[in-house]
């Protein structure tokens, strides 16, 4: 597997914001100006309505420290932070921008306050086996569907397996929890073996379950399964 881009990688931080200020002594307004300076966005609320936190103060195209800031938004209970590099740096900007209101503004703030973390990770990948053609019963559906249509639609199309999604039994707690999802990319043809996956974790841990799931669909399919050879990248 190749990692080609990490397309988003999302931390969210849960804190009641009220926390930060319990004294009511920080005047907000003048940190919200301070982090437009600091990050340098490049979009930034500039109304009254823009500043309602049950729908998200937002702030877009910053950059903090060398790490590019594509998205950050307040809420009243937590923060989210996109990175395109790693949720491991998303997350870092977070802690860091809320230590610096703490030194610059006086905010209240340590690491603890945060009770709750969630993550968001999109990539885009390259494998060298179509990773999502690896069950047989699918994939004789794929080769009988082709056939059936052909005498439909009078011409031969290929079909494959295009996603595979994962989720938990939303029934018994439907959370705000994305499912974990691999996709081939619209935009290549099959045998370019492009996929897009998101997952509600961490970058790194959802790269992990990327490359072992293709260690093992070629451990069970193999070099010799007929769809295995792929455009070379």
């Amino acid at each position: 597997m190749r990692l080609d881009a990490v397309l988003v990688a999302r931390f969210l931080g849960f804190v009641e914001l009220a926390q930060l200020n319990p004294g009511g002594r920080v005047f907000f307004p003048n940190v919200i100006g301070a982090m437009v300076e600091r990050f340098n966005f490049q979009k930034y609320p500039t109304k009254l309505e823009d500043f309602d936190e049950s729908k998200g103060i937002e702030f877009a195209e910053g950059r903090w420290n060398g790490t590019n800031v594509p998205r950050l938004t307040i809420y009243n209970n937590g923060f989210l932070v996109d990175t395109q590099t790693s949720t491991n740096d998303s997350e870092r900007v977070l802690f860091e921008s809320l230590e610096w209101a703490k030194q610059k503004f006086g905010i209240t703030f340590t690491p603890g306050m945060i009770f709750r973390k969630r993550y968001l990770s999109d990539l885009l990948f390259y494998c060298e086996a179509p990773i999502l053609n690896w069950f047989m019963p699918v994939e004789n559906l794929n080769l009988n569907l082709a056939n059936v249509a052909s005498h439909v639609l009078g011409e031969q199309l290929a079909y494959s397996s295009i996603r595979v999604d994962l989720d938990f039994e939303r029934y018994q707690r439907n959370a705000p929890i994305a499912p974990f999802t691999i996709q081939r990319r619209l935009e290549f043809a099959f045998s370019d073996n492009m996929y897009f996956s998101e997952a509600p974790l961490p970058t790194e841990d959802h790269k992990r379950l990327l490359e072992q799931f293709e260690k093992d669909v070629l451990a069970v399919r193999g070099p010799e399964y007929p769809q295995y050879k792929s455009v070379q990248r």
